[in-house]
């Protein structure tokens, strides 16, 4: 019995050892690889740089005209009674437009679907 209760002792210092050891490697592990941000929108944090500053060439400029439906109703709603004036597109189909009305003078970029990247104030040189 007493060789029993031996081994029984042995068998649970070797299974706790085991387990401060498998502790050890997993906290080591997860210091030296944190984990990765977590999954989010990825479309989003592009459209934030976007915002911050183009990265596309604005160097093909088009007719107002041929802006894409989605671009040129996003213009209509968000600058009702204005002109397009200059409109440039980019080689990944985002759009620089200058929009006035009066005074009053805009430029606005927008994605290929029509969402507002940026909005610079050309009066005084702030952003909006």
């Amino acid at each position: 019995m007493k060789g029993l209760s031996k081994l029984k002792k042995g068998i649970f210092v070797v299974v706790a050892m085991l387990m401060i050891i498998l502790s050890a490697v997993t906290a080591n592990a997860q210091h030296q690889n944190p984990p990765s941000e977590p999954a989010g929108d990825s479309t989003h944090i592009q459209q934030e740089l976007l915002k911050c500053e183009p990265v596309e060439k604005y160097d093909d400029e088009i007719q107002a005209e041929d802006i894409t439906p989605a671009v040129a109703s996003e213009i209509l709603e968000s600058y009702p009674g204005h002109e397009v004036s200059n409109a440039y597109q980019a080689p990944d189909g985002s759009y620089k437009v200058k929009i006035n009305k009066g005074d009053e003078k805009v430029t606005a970029y927008y994605s290929i679907n029509g969402e507002l990247l940026r909005e610079e104030n050309l009066e005084d040189g702030e952003e909006k």
